[in-house]
């Protein structure tokens, strides 16, 4: 009978939510993430892009607001899923500086 071989576990560190202003989405940068994971046949593998759910009240359109980030541009990307008529969809708006303030109320109109 064959000796199991036993994988150890690789601690990944939790991604903690994000405010939504525009001062704590600029202080992420893409040398503070690990790209990296282990896939199921225990080779390790690369992410293009990592996603930060970012606070947001639950009772407003903002519910389900992430930010992504790209390994190799580094651009970040706000990406809100959503359900309508039973399917699942979601929109894409690219992160540019000051376009927080359209949605927390900080920003002068």
């Amino acid at each position: 009978m064959e000796a199991m071989k036993v994988m150890t576990k690789v601690e990944r560190k939790p991604i903690n939510k994000v405010e939504l202003n525009d001062r704590s989405i600029e202080k992420l940068k893409v040398a503070d993430f690990d790209f990296t994971y282990i896939a199921k046949d225990g080779s390790i593998k690369t992410r293009d892009r990592i996603t930060i759910p970012l606070k947001a009240d639950k009772k407003t359109s903002l519910k389900g607001l992430k930010l992504t980030i790209h390994r190799s541009t580094g651009s970040k990307i706000f990406m809100v899923k959503y359900k309508f008529q039973g399917k699942s969809k979601f929109l894409v708006q690219p992160y540019s500086t000051g376009a927080t303030n359209n949605y927390t109320g900080s920003g002068t109109n």
